[in-house]
């Protein structure tokens, strides 16, 4: 009997746990909805040209040979240890010149392996170097577009399940719009729906479990 007890017990917490999680994730979709337009808007006129943070980017003629020269020693045969150990050096002996964090020759680094180095100078975009403005706004550009279609297929996925959601329970829709679209407090949306806060706490723990399957967030509660 004890043993059934304390797995009960168990049971529960577990049950409890994965509710909050899945409410967490559901209540954040549905906070993220009023912001959606401008964002997918800010990210149009991105896709266009307009608005991007492209900055020049410059290395100090002495380091960039330097970097050439570790960009060789990892691409020429990553396998060969006496290539690695050459960039190493190359990289000390350059940490020590200079005074730039190894963290910092290690990033570049990663930026060089596997590319062919263009010069010292360039265009920086996303945390990455490009040889020309082209290149590096045709990748921005790129990056917002794609951005567009996921923040919109998330605005349509929001959309679809509120309006699933109200063909079968409208009580509930309602209470998960006036909380999370609108931006109601508890006790503002319990005025306007005309409910108890009690009320409105088993409401919220159904409308989470009934929408979040529909959202695509684990399998409901």
């Amino acid at each position: 009997m004890a043993q059934t007890a304390i797995q009960f017990a168990f049971a529960g917490m577990e049950q409890t746990n994965g509710y909050e999680e899945i409410k967490r994730s559901v209540v954040e979709m549905l906070k993220a909805y009023p912001k959606l337009n401008a964002k997918i808007n800010s990210a149009k006129r991105r896709s266009e040209g307009k608005g991007l943070v492209i900055r020049p980017f410059q290395l100090d003629p002495e380091v960039f040979q330097a970097l050439k020269t570790v960009g060789r020693a990892y691409t020429a045969d990553s396998a060969d240890l006496m290539h690695s150990e050459k960039a190493e050096r190359v990289f000390q002996s350059l940490s020590e010149k200079s005074g730039i964090d190894s963290a910092v020759l290690d990033q570049i680094a990663g930026l060089l392996a596997g590319t062919t180095p263009f010069g010292g100078e360039g265009y920086s975009y996303g945390g990455k170097v490009f040889a020309t403005r082209e290149a590096a706004q045709e990748r921005a550009q790129g990056d917002a577009l794609q951005e567009v279609e996921d923040l919109t297929a998330q605005k349509g996925l929001i959309e679809e399940a509120l309006n699933d959601l109200k063909s079968f329970a409208p009580h509930l829709e309602k209470l998960l719009r006036v909380r999370y679209i609108d931006g109601e407090k508890i006790t503002a949306a319990c005025t306007k729906l005309g409910i108890q806060p009690r009320t409105q706490d088993d409401w919220h723990r159904e409308a989470v479990g009934e929408i979040a399957p529909l959202l695509g967030i684990g399998r409901g509660w």
